[in-house]
């Protein structure tokens, strides 16, 4: 449990470090030493857990759990702030409806929000915890040059180094808590905080392009945090049923399900029709292709009739059909 805890807290601390550290050199070394820490504590889980199984962690929850409620409540106003700053009114609407939401799951369902086991890990959550731990220290360790460089080719940007590998770090400490995290209000906590990173990270050079994609993605990730504490709000009326916000009884539950599009390729009818005409088989051994030479299809359904290696790779509707060609001379 300590190389867990020990991997949520300590980035923070590094960035908490990175905020006071002007000189690139000396951040060059901060953010190395705390990439091989990280790197490291990633390695000793996957020789400690790896054949283990699931294991579950008791962690008290008694001052953590306000806490995080606290700080939702404060990226709530930084965001209703922000939007009306930039005068994105969408944004600000969802972060009030979220808000509202974890008030009244909070007041109303405080008794059906308690986990003893509140992180876990196992073989799925090493492999996640490899990738935060090696390949994001690695883009942290990369991005001290490169911020360098940007800034030298940018000097009308206005140089937020600090902030910037404060945020980087305050996002792979976030990323390791919603790996290790079996608390549903922990996960979302986690959540909200990659949430808010990624706007400010998307939004760094503060031009209107980069302005307008970081509130595109705090949009979609919104309508994501409020379809998250819709879920919670299920789970916690339905308790006895659902296991509440505990992951793993959720898991273990009989009303635990899963929805997936049907992404099977599908043979369009108008090609089945040429093909009775001419007398042809079905091409069931080929490969689906994108583009249907009889109907124009450019979807991922793929008509199977298509049978033309170099097909429109950009087909738009109306316009003209590639005329047919004997696909035996196009072999030769």
């Amino acid at each position: 449990m300590q190389t867990l805890l020990f991997l949520i807290l300590f980035p923070i601390i590094a960035a908490c470090l990175l905020l006071f550290v002007k000189r690139t050199a000396l951040r060059y070394v901060v953010v190395v030493i705390s990439a091989l820490a990280i790197g490291g504590a990633t390695i000793y889980l996957l020789l400690r857990y790896i054949s283990a199984g699931a294991v579950y962690f008791a962690v008290p929850s008694g001052t953590v759990d306000p806490l995080m409620v606290i700080i939702e409540m404060g990226l709530a106003l930084f965001i209703i702030y922000m939007g009306v700053k930039f005068k994105n009114y969408l944004a600000i609407a969802l972060a009030v409806v979220q808000a509202a939401l974890v008030v009244y799951l909070e007041t109303t369902y405080s008794g059906s929000l308690h986990v003893v086991n509140n992180l876990f890990i196992d073989q799925f959550s090493i492999i996640m915890a490899l990738i935060i731990g090696i390949i994001g220290s690695l883009i942290a360790v990369y991005s001290v040059r490169y911020m360098e460089t940007y800034h030298h080719h940018h000097p009308e940007v206005r140089d937020r180094q600090r902030t910037f590998f404060f945020v980087i770090f305050i996002f792979l400490a976030a990323m390791f808590g919603l790996v290790f995290s079996n608390n549903l209000m922990w996960v979302f906590f986690f959540w909200e905080i990659t949430t808010i990173t990624s706007f400010l990270l998307i939004g760094y050079a503060e031009t209107e392009e980069a302005t307008k994609n970081a509130f595109l993605a705090l949009v979609m990730n919104l309508l994501g945090g409020v379809a998250f504490v819709a879920a919670l709000i299920i789970l916690a009326a339905t308790e006895p049923l659902s296991g509440g916000i505990d992951l793993a009884g959720v898991l273990s539950s009989g009303d635990a399900a899963v929805i997936l599009p049907d992404i099977r390729p599908r043979v369009c009818d108008r090609d089945i029709a040429e093909q009775r005409e001419t007398g042809s088989r079905l091409l069931d051994d080929r490969k689906p292709r994108p583009y249907s030479r009889m109907c124009g299809c450019w979807n991922i359904h793929a008509c199977m009739g298509c049978d033309t290696p170099d097909h429109i790779p950009r087909h738009r509707k109306g316009a003209p059909l590639p005329r047919y060609r004997d696909d035996r001379a196009q072999d030769r």
